[in-house]
C-alpha cells in the first residue's frame, strides 16, 4: 500500500479530487462526511473508471441521507465508519 497525502485545496475541489484519486488509481480513502458529500455533490461515486472502491469516513456525525446518496451513485462501494 501507499499513503498519497493531498494538498488542501485540493481536498475542498471535488473535481481536483477525482482528478487526483484517477492519477494516483486510490482505491481506499479517507475522510469526513463533509468529504462525502462533497464527493457525493460532483458524482464522484458515481465514475465506475476510478479505483475507488471504499471510503473510511469518521470525525463528524454521518447523516443516514448522505450515506443512502453514495449509495445511490454506486451500490458497489463501501463505507466503513
Amino acid at each position: 500500500h501507499t499513503l498519497y497525502p493531498i494538498d488542501a485545496d485540493s481536498r475542498r475541489d471535488a473535481l481536483a479530487l477525482g482528478r487526483f484519486y484517477a492519477r494516483h488509481q486510490i482505491e481506499l480513502a479517507d475522510g469526513t462526511p463533509t468529504l462525502l458529500a462533497l464527493l457525493c455533490q460532483a458524482r464522484i461515486p458515481a465514475d465506475t473508471s476510478l479505483a475507488l472502491r471504499h471510503l473510511l469516513i469518521g470525525g463528524e456525525a454521518l447523516p443516514t441521507r448522505l450515506v443512502d446518496s453514495f449509495h445511490q451513485l454506486n451500490p458497489a462501494h463501501r463505507i466503513t465508519l
